[in-house]
């Protein structure tokens, strides 16, 4: 969402995206534990997890490769239409085959065999949350209005990324100056337009 006729603030929603939900899905259905770190979000919000095909803490070192792929699909620069022509780094690390996966050959291996039934899954889901993609949605326009108020005047220039992950979790978590990860069930709980307005009158 954006002003229109201008080049001010951006604001965009990135929900049900198949580069977050895969590897939280394989974390979640392979029981990976993961190291402690400060972007590692809660459990996958799911009602029934898929069966393991591998055994609790095997193979030695799935965690740390788990990271590794996380840490770097949210460290990913934002695809824009001005790459439009060369193939997006995110399906290195969301296709079937995940060649961004190579150096963790052993991940890549569970990953590529489980790929089809995490699509399964994000597809289901992303139907049912057709609703939440909408670019018009209202936490983003009445905090935008509200701050702009405030202000009295436009926000500056700011991109601001907010990515919906399908977690149980309480925190917002802030990857760069203007990426966030944000549990779907905060976004769509009464904290969000709070939570909106005071990072947009931080930035703007």
């Amino acid at each position: 969402m954006r002003r229109l006729g201008t080049t001010s603030w951006q604001i965009s929603v990135d929900g049900c995206s198949l580069l977050y939900d895969f590897p939280l899905w394989m974390r979640a259905a392979e029981r990976i534990e993961v190291p402690p770190d400060p972007f590692v979000p809660g459990p996958l919000d799911i009602e029934r997890l898929p069966e393991p095909t591998t055994e609790p803490g095997s193979p030695a070192g799935l965690g740390e490769a788990w990271l590794g792929w996380w840490r770097t699909v949210i460290g990913l620069p934002r695809w824009t239409f001005e790459l439009a022509g060369s193939p997006p780094m995110q399906m290195d690390f969301s296709g079937p085959d995940v060649p961004g996966l190579t150096r963790w050959p052993e991940l890549q291996r569970i990953a590529t065999r489980r790929w089809p039934e995490a699509l399964r899954w994000h597809d289901g889901r992303k139907e049912r949350d057709i609703p939440r993609q909408l670019p018009s949605s209202p936490h983003v326009g009445l905090a935008v209005q509200a701050v702009e108020r405030e202000l009295g005047r436009p926000l500056r220039p700011i991109q601001l990324e907010l990515v919906l992950l399908p977690v149980r979790d309480g925190a917002i978590r802030r990857v760069t100056e203007e990426r966030y990860l944000i549990p779907e069930r905060i976004f769509d709980g009464p904290r969000m337009s709070e939570w909106l307005r005071e990072e947009l009158r931080r930035l703007g």
